[in-house]
């Protein structure tokens, strides 16, 4: 893995940066599993291969997709290698080894982009536990840059306090300098779960942002509402999600947001509105985009979703989705532009087969027709 790594910065004509604290972590961590191998220990392995062919009507290509992750487990060591090929490039290749005993967790992983003869970065993290305090260290490589960041965690049975901050280095041999913090307090209020954000940077204060999920009333049971508010420095915004769910298998959402500069919310609208149906075998999901941004590839305003999943034999289950997509406004009205059906079988915990396809009903073509395995063992 090394030989390789000195090859790619070889052709790259690019002095490799300084990876001493990684190299010598990954180093060591590899020369101790092979120590242990080499006196009688065989480590234990798992993996998940997965593997798709598309095929694309319009343009009459045929392109093939995997990725291939084998895991190895020896004692407190773990080792795992990730290839991933899309359209017939060799996409990714992932190298990871860790370590871990009741308080101490170190990992490192190292990855690489084959179809550009590049390496794409390296990351080491070091992670402490002591009793309700989490402590993480990690040191990020990238190409151009390096990044480290300590992330401090404190959890009681009242609160959570998580608090982050990343320094940033601009090249190699550069120092690292401070990048941006955020520290997070999480308690309960009113049995809804409550949250407040703070976020700075190099320039100073970034966003203030409050949350509350799950707010309910006592004489309304059957509403939920989700609240969040942000502030910035030159403004403000407000938004809220009612839920109402009846019978546990049925639930009904909205969103509104409002924006508005420091002294009032100029600007409050409703943004989209959907529900969920839960019925096994079935269920239905059905969401409508009033605002563009939220578009679905920016011109699909509204999708329904179908679900059917089933039982064939005891040890296989058979899941089917046909997805509806609808292109336009409420001024205009809405046009039903694509539909994707797609089916999975699964046959027990090892192996699963499927096949989608996606039609595009505004132009009268097939985009795709997709055939996929995936096997685990």
């Amino acid at each position: 893995m090394l030989l390789i790594f000195s090859s790619v910065y070889a052709s790259s004509r690019t002095p490799p940066p300084r990876l001493s604290l990684s190299a010598t972590i990954l180093l060591a961590c590899v020369l101790a599993l092979a120590s242990r191998i080499s006196v009688g220990s065989f480590p234990a392995s798992s993996g998940e291969f997965d593997a798709v062919i598309v095929y694309s009507p319009a343009t009459g290509t045929l392109q093939v997709g995997s990725e291939l992750t084998v895991n190895l487990t020896l004692g407190n060591w773990t080792a795992s290698t990730e290839t991933v090929i899309e359209a017939d490039a060799w996409e990714e290749q992932t190298f990871a080894i860790g370590w871990e005993i009741e308080q101490i967790e170190i990992d490192s992983t190292l990855r690489f982009e084959p179809d550009e003869d590049r390496f794409k970065d390296w990351t080491t993290g070091v992670e402490w536990t002591f009793g309700s305090l989490d402590m993480d260290f990690e040191y990020k490589l990238t190409r151009t840059r390096g990044w480290m960041s300590l992330d401090v965690d404190w959890a009681s049975d009242r609160a959570e306090i998580d608090t982050r901050v990343r320094f940033r280095s601009t090249g190699p041999g550069r120092p690292h300098l401070f990048y941006d913090a955020d520290i997070e307090i999480g308690f309960s209020l009113c049995y809804a779960e409550t949250s407040i954000v703070i976020e700075m940077d190099d320039d100073g204060f970034d966003a203030l942002t409050l949350e509350i999920d799950e707010l309910t009333i006592a004489r309304l049971p059957w509403l939920t509402i989700d609240i969040e508010m942000e502030r910035t420095l030159t403004e403000r915004t407000f938004e809220v999600e009612p839920s109402i769910i009846l019978g546990g298998t049925f639930c009904f959402e909205i969103e509104a947001v409002g924006d508005g500069d420091d002294h009032i919310l100029s600007d409050v609208r409703l943004t989209e509105f959907g529900f969920e149906w839960d019925g096994f075998p079935i269920e239905i999901g059905a969401t409508v985009y009033l605002d563009p941004d939220d578009w679905i590839d920016d011109q699909y305003a509204a999708t329904l979703e179908l679900t059917l999943e089933f039982e064939a034999t005891p040890d296989s289950m058979i899941k089917t989705e046909v997805t509806f997509l609808w292109a336009g406004a409420p001024a205009s009205g809405y046009k039903l532009a694509r539909i994707a059906p797609s089916i999975r079988l699964e046959l027990g915990d090892r192996l699963a087969v499927g096949l989608d396809i996606d039609m595009d009903l505004s132009s009268r073509q097939l985009n795709r027709i997709g055939l996929g395995i995936e096997l685990a063992w």
